[in-house]
């Protein structure tokens, strides 16, 4: 595979990703389903001030970032990986279901790919395990905890 083709669509996606973090960060890592229909994004990010992952989806709280404003950004984030992929397949390749990727603030990045994805279980169970596995986050609230439990249960 010719990864450079794909090089303007990944710098799409780092673009949008330094546009909706509104303060200097130093790494970060997205995990995205594109599924047709169906897609989402989630993204973590560390700070030279705070060296643990923040959660993309505080922002608005964390950063007096308007709502509206968060979710069009977010909107044009999925929007290009749904562009990535169809170039993907457009190319003949596989069609990949989940993607991660690694940048930094130097805009050096890594991707990885997914082929399977579970779909006896939703979007949100699914980015709480990829969290827990790709980053060691475990959940603050109840809810996503008892998630985690049930998954690492199923596991053992």
């Amino acid at each position: 595979m010719k990864e450079d083709m794909f090089a303007p669509y990944y710098l799409k996606i780092a673009n949008q990703l330094n546009s909706i973090i509104p303060v200097e960060w130093y790494d970060l890592v997205l995990y995205g389903e594109e599924l047709g229909d169906n897609r989402t994004a989630q993204f973590y990010f560390r700070t030279e001030e705070n060296g643990d992952y923040i959660r993309g989806g505080k922002i608005p709280d964390l950063y007096g970032v308007a709502q509206n404003i968060y979710l069009g950004l977010m909107s044009e984030l999925y929007l290009q990986i749904k562009e990535l992929k169809q170039e993907f397949l457009r190319q003949g390749l596989a069609e990949w279901k989940t993607m991660t990727f690694w940048l930094d603030c130097n805009f050096k990045f890594k991707t990885e790919f997914s082929y399977y994805i579970d779909m006896k279980t939703g979007s949100y169970e699914r980015g709480i395990y990829w969290a827990y596995k790709t980053l060691g986050i475990v959940p603050q609230d109840s809810f996503g905890k008892s998630v985690l439990d049930e998954y690492l249960s199923a596991k053992e």
